[in-house]
């Protein structure tokens, strides 16, 4: 793959894409749940088990690139047409259902669209769909479902979208797909010519528009052996790092990513205890290398003029690394991360916040959505807050919520 492929990790500053609301029917516990009025920065809380991680792992499940065989008969590259392979446990097993339903509301700027399209085509959207709205973002609303083929498969179905409340993909009585629908040559010529070529262009934008990071971020042990950029994950990441600065094509890549963990500071302030440990903290002023041994392969760090593995610096800095390079390779505009607070104090909760809200600030991403335990975020309110609740049938419900309950986070009121 060739150095400008790995350009494309700079995120495109025009795309900022956010979803508005989403609705999900019968994908495990969420038979009927619904997110509204969501932030560019969103949490949910609630007890284990509750669902938490289904509303994300869902949101990543259907704006993943479908690479099975879809209805052309072709490799897909995109998100909505394809086979899902290891659907085994998707429907849920009491309703003995065989579709799952899903609608998001989404804004995208118009640039984003402009940047997908010739110049000709994009007056013509314009013209046709932008009308009445003199807003940077337009509303785009895509509806579907995901359909059992067999025990192992399902298949993903685009029902309808529409931008500006306007029918920009349907499907027919008989079945048909149907692109622009009130586009002909009389009103567009241009765009009657190229229906299905427009459909493709825009609705690419959304395809892995989201990255998952769950909550397995924990390292094992790796042999130095290549492997490809879009292989990052906890299970291959020293080797990813590695293949990133050894390799003379995607070098350059590797320097801006350690420019990008180099801006990763904790703030000082009057906290003796805090500060003699930020001392010691590889993100001071550290130097990333690697180490062979007994056939291992090492991170290593340079602290206090002492050259140590990465384990020597506790799980905590290995979530943060991780994340922080993910949100590096990753072209997703909108960041999934389950138990954000995974092996790190609330001074690190409160970092990796700041952080995200940076990012968003930035246009480097442009929503992230997190789940969380901690007690911590019980005490902040800059961000919208979902409390996530099962019943007794085993259905998920979604509310937002002004503030988490105090009594979710004190034991006491548990026993």
């Amino acid at each position: 793959m060739s150095y400008y492929r790995y350009l494309t990790i700079i995120k495109n500053k025009n795309l900022i894409m956010k979803i508005e609301s989403l609705k999900i029917e019968g994908y495990k516990s969420l038979m009927n749940t619904s997110l509204q009025q969501l932030a560019k920065l969103n949490m949910l809380y609630g007890y284990n088990n509750s669902g938490k991680s289904n509303i994300l792992k869902f949101i990543e499940l259907v704006f993943t690139a479908k690479t099975s065989t879809g209805l052309s008969g072709m490799d897909s590259s995109n998100f909505w047409d394809g086979i899902i392979e290891n659907a085994s446990f998707f429907f849920n097993a009491k309703k003995n259902n065989d579709k799952i339903s899903f609608q998001f509301k989404f804004k995208v700027t118009k640039s984003a669209i402009k940047d997908v399209l010739s110049p000709e085509l994009y007056d013509e959207i314009v013209k046709t769909y932008f009308v009445g709205n003199n807003h940077d973002e337009i509303p785009l609303e895509i509806y579907g479902s995901l359909n059992k083929l067999n025990f192992y498969a399902a298949q993903i179905k685009l029902i309808n979208v529409k931008i500006n409340s306007q029918e920009f993909y349907s499907v027919d009585e008989g079945g048909n797909h149907v692109y622009l629908e009130f586009v002909t040559n009389e009103t567009s010529k241009v765009l009657s010519e190229n229906k299905f070529e427009v459909f493709q262009l825009i609705m690419n934008i959304f395809t892995n528009c989201v990255v998952l990071l769950d909550n397995d971020r924990y390292f094992d042990k790796e042999k130095p052996e290549f492997v490809k950029f879009d292989e990052i994950s906890p299970r291959k990441f020293k080797r990813w790092l590695y293949t990133l600065s050894i390799n003379p094509e995607t070098h350059p890549i590797y320097q801006k990513l350690i420019e990008f963990i180099d801006k990763f500071k904790v703030a000082q302030k009057n906290n003796k205890a805090l500060n003699e440990c930020e001392t010691n903290s590889p993100f001071n002023k550290h130097v990333l290398s690697f180490a062979q041994s007994q056939d291992e392969l090492l991170i290593m760090f340079e602290s206090n003029g002492r050259r140590l593995p990465i384990s020597n610096f506790g799980t905590g800095i290995q979530q943060i690394l991780y994340i922080l390079a993910k949100i590096f390779s990753s072209n997703s505009k909108i960041i999934l991360i389950e138990e954000i607070e995974l092996n790190l104090s609330p001074k690190y909760q409160a970092e990796i916040l700041k952080h995200l809200k940076q990012f968003i600030d930035e246009n480097k991403i442009s929503q992230v959505f997190f789940t969380t335990h901690s007690r911590y975020f019980n005490f902040r309110n800059d961000f919208s807050i979902y409390e996530v609740k099962i019943d007794a049938l085993g259905e998920t419900t979604g509310t937002k919520v002004a503030a988490a309950k105090k009594s979710f986070f004190t034991i006491r009121n548990l026993e």
